[in-house]
């Protein structure tokens, strides 16, 4: 059983630093396009501490 599990481990290990480098080797965009980017993601996130508004009902 921990054969299985060294190998599934391996297997992901090398899949995500496959899927890195192929990350790495794309171009960064330009800067105002990646102040747009980290924008839109500080928006998405939300107060995970108040109930939302569906839990109000």
């Amino acid at each position: 059983m921990k054969r299985i599990q060294a190998e599934l481990a391996m297997r992901a290990s090398a899949e995500l630093e496959k899927e890195i480098e192929e990350e790495l080797q794309k171009e960064d965009p330009d800067p105002k396009q990646a102040k747009a980017i980290l924008k839109a993601d500080e928006n998405s996130k939300r107060d995970d501490r108040r109930p939302s508004d569906r839990d109000n009902k």
